[in-house]
């Protein structure tokens, strides 16, 4: 008998995909560039500026000061044009030391802010590409991380504040994570170094507070790869890494010694830091906008936000698309260790973004043992971690996926878990509105805020059911995509669309938040105040009473003002002017004493032209008006220009020779200068100081000669020995000689400078010293060409083996 034929199975025919994309990196960068292209077009213009709140009125201002001092073969270590007078350096007056001050050389000031966003977007999407290539995932999948980073929602929304400094740093982000990612892999030396570049340049930026947050994540990430890689590399490998991870820390810190060193020596001047748990608490993150991921319209955008923060100008919002993965890979592969660390790094961040709203006070814990956690305020930029870890776990996961032949069925849940909040939200619009109301109430005691923040819920609503119904279908399109990648579409198409939409996605967000405005010469030109102001040409100040919103406009047009706006000014000159609690200029309860404002050198008051009838206002604009009128009341009104009326004041000379002292404790000074203490004959002095050598019987003059940032000269003549005041804030930093020799400073009422002199005829010389400055950027040349030796080192070792 034959054998048996065996019979052969007809295997079905296979499906024919439409498309199989092949992708090459360039085609990648390309698209990059062109989606940076697109999103930031309004602002590609130099006649326009981006429109950033804070770059508006602070930001240009100090960029445009700095290049105006540069180009005049100076640089400025003092700003003496808002709150009398602060440090530029120390205080950190923006991206003095970062590469943007070069870019300033060669074009406008203004525009190289929206070219700092414009570059930076760009630089986002290319490290998070070469950190998910350097971890294994496919070109297409790194493309789609890229992609997401790039316009993720806390990055680019950075712009309508004018955050650069923010933003620069969390671009940085994936750039760190992809030098030590490598550095590990390959267990070399020279990425940890390069690595060190990427933290200098962070907090030059120089958001030190988002730098720190920045290297805390690093340090989970790297430790959590040591930990998983541990047997495989044994003990003196790991002990190794360790090492080159704490040079890479090191020497980065140390590049940024230039502003770092200042800035750290300033910390105790600074009104900002040390003030407590519920300062350094303010700004946490509540919990319930973590919806916000879902769609941002949850507790709304820009003017429609009615959370519980005052206002907010952001959004986290990191697209559906990227949340879903992001969810769904922490569900499904959570053994896996790429997802145990980056879940626990988003873990971590998430929980301390939230910061006071931790249930049972439980940030106290890391606000005590967390190194300098405390002398931090705004936990909410925690987020930025948890941001970061979205993306790459959705990547990962996108990764997964795409490396199984089938989907796994349980995804569709998360689309018809959205579908059924945005029906919920349909059929039950009162029950929410009710919950989100009690959610509201729960936050604010003020009846005015309450009910706005009520009004803006209820406008908000419709936003609300359009970005929930566009969320479901998003999470439904996601399905299909995966769904169908390997039978009908082909892996890459199905990436490259899943691409797409999470662009069109972030896109329609972002564009919210980047707004143009017309250039400086028109957008700051000089109004009917400053046109009457510079025809005065004495050295004087002005103090500004709800005058533009108190911004830097007078300084831009370099007219002196005791206030202004910056945030990190001088601790003792908030108290000064009454004002302790805040780093605004506000609540300036001492300056309705004349004393004060004389001491200031106020010549001018600019305050808004106020009615005469009040009986048809509210009263609180009529408390409000009524405080304004009791500032104004002791100076004489010179007239009104626009909507503003300037007074006049006769107030202390600049500089002045005083005979007599008083000596007081410290904490008595304020209290004494609100009597009718006389200022312009008795210097205040505090008890326990070594007495300047004072005659009362002396007469004389003392006049400025000439005014610099830096660099005072005083012309003075007395008939016996008297001590010198000057209206000029004291710092420890500024030196004086009279007549080429070094002199001691006093400090003269509270917050003011004295020199003592001899009888006769004097020369004084005060100017600020750079030695700190000198020192931190030696620290950094050296710690630069520490790398770049490290860097040749590494390559001559490589060509000799």
């Amino acid at each position: 008998m034959g054998k048996k034929k065996k019979k052969i199975k007809k295997s079905k025919p296979e499906k024919k995909r439409i498309y199989e994309v092949h992708i090459k990196e360039w085609w990648i960068f390309i698209g990059f560039a062109l989606i940076t292209i697109i999103l930031y077009f309004p602002i590609l213009s130099p006649a326009k500026m981006l429109a950033g709140d804070d770059q508006l009125i602070a930001g240009y201002i100090f960029r445009d000061f700095l290049k105006k001092e540069i180009a005049s073969g100076d640089f400025p270590f003092w700003n003496p044009f808002i709150f009398s007078g602060l440090p530029f350096i120390d205080a950190i007056h923006g991206d003095t030391f970062y590469i943007s001050t070069l870019l300033r050389l060669l074009f406008p000031a203004h525009y190289v802010v929206s070219l700092l966003f414009i570059i930076h977007t760009f630089l986002a999407a290319i490290g998070m590409f070469l950190f998910l290539r350097s971890e294994g995932l496919k070109k297409s999948v790194a493309a789609f991380g890229g992609a997401s980073y790039m316009l993720t929602g806390l990055l680019v929304s950075q712009a309508n504040a004018g955050h650069d400094g923010r933003m620069i740093v969390i671009s940085l982000f994936p750039w760190l994570f992809y030098l030590i990612s490598m550095g590990m892999k390959k267990e070399k030396f020279l990425y940890f170094i390069l690595s060190s570049i990427v933290i200098g340049l962070a907090l030059l930026s120089p958001h030190v507070q988002l730098s720190y947050y920045m290297l805390m994540a690093a340090f989970f990430y790297f430790v959590f790869e040591v930990a998983f890689n541990f047997k495989e590399r044994g003990y003196l490998k790991s002990l190794k890494l360790f090492l080159y991870f704490a040079i890479g820390v090191i020497v980065g810190i140390s590049m940024a010694g230039v502003q770092f060193l200042p800035s750290l020596t300033y910390v105790k001047y600074s009104p900002r830091l040390s003030r407590g748990y519920s300062f350094a608490t303010q700004f946490s993150m509540p919990p319930f906008e973590l919806l916000d991921q879902i769609t941002p319209y949850f507790s709304g955008i820009k003017e429609h936000y009615w959370g519980w923060y005052v206002f907010k100008q952001h959004t986290e919002y990191t697209g559906i698309i990227v949340f879903i993965l992001a969810i769904f890979g922490i569900i499904k592969y959570i053994k896996r260790k790429k997802i145990i660390t980056f879940a626990s790094i988003f873990s971590i961040g998430t929980l301390l973004a939230f910061g006071k709203y931790l249930p049972f006070g439980l940030y106290r814990i890391p606000y005590t043992i967390i190194p300098f956690l405390s002398k931090l305020r705004a936990p909410n930029m925690f987020f930025s971690i948890s941001v970061f870890s979205l993306v790459v776990l959705a990547s990962f996961t996108l990764d997964f996926m795409i490396r199984e032949k089938k989907i796994d069925k349980k995804f569709i849940y998360l689309p018809v878990i959205i579908t059924i909040l945005w029906l919920s939200v349909i059929i039950f619009k009162s029950g929410y509105l009710s919950l989100f109301s009690s959610y509201i109430r729960a936050a604010y005691e003020n009846q005015g805020i309450l009910q706005q923040k009520i009004e803006i819920l209820e406008a908000n609503m419709p936003y609300l059911q359009k970005g929930l119904f566009w969320a479901m279908l998003l999470s439904w399109f996601t399905f299909l995509l995966l769904y169908f990648k390997e039978e009908r579409l082909g892996i890459n198409l199905s990436i490259l669309l899943l691409t797409l939409l999470v662009i069109v996605d972030l896109f329609l967000v972002d564009r919210k938040f980047i707004e143009v405005t017309d250039g400086p010469d028109i957008y700051y030109r000089k109004d009917g105040v400053v046109n009457t102001l510079k025809q005065d040409n004495s050295l004087y100040r002005v103090f500004p009473v709800l005058y533009r919103d108190n911004d830097c406009y007078l300084m831009y047009h370099e007219i002196q003002s005791i206030g202004g706006y910056h945030g990190n000014q001088l601790g003792d000159y908030q108290k000064f002017i009454g004002a302790p609690h805040t780093i605004m200029f506000r609540d300036y309860t001492n300056l309705y004493y004349k004393n004060f404002v004389d001491l200031l050198n106020v010549k001018y008051i600019v305050a808004p032209e106020l009615p005469q009838d009040l009986s048809s206002y509210p009263y609180y604009v009529v408390n409000r008006i009524m405080a304004i009128k009791r500032i104004i009341e002791p100076y004489e009104k010179m007239g009104r220009v626009g909507d503003y009326a300037i007074y006049r004041n006769e107030p202390m000379p600049r500089v002045l020779p005083l005979f007599k002292a008083r000596y007081a404790q410290r904490e008595e000074i304020l209290e004494i200068l609100k009597t009718d203490f006389n200022i312009r004959e008795i210097a205040l002095l505090e008890k326990g100081v070594e007495p300047p050598l004072l005659d009362s019987t002396g007469q004389g003059y003392a006049k400025v000669v000439s005014y610099s940032p830096n660099r005072i000269e005083v012309e003075v003549e007395v008939t016996k020995p008297a001590l010198i005041f000057f209206s000029e804030l004291y710092y420890p930093r500024w030196r004086a000689k009279v007549d080429g020799k070094d002199t001691k400073i006093y400090r003269v009422d509270y917050i003011f400078r004295g020199v003592p002199v001899e009888s006769g005829k004097h020369r004084i010389v005060m100017y600020f010293s750079p030695s700190i400055f000198i020192i931190g950027m030696t620290i950094s040349i050296l710690s630069l060409l520490f790398i770049i030796g490290s860097v040749i080192g590494y390559f001559i070792i490589r060509r000799r083996r």
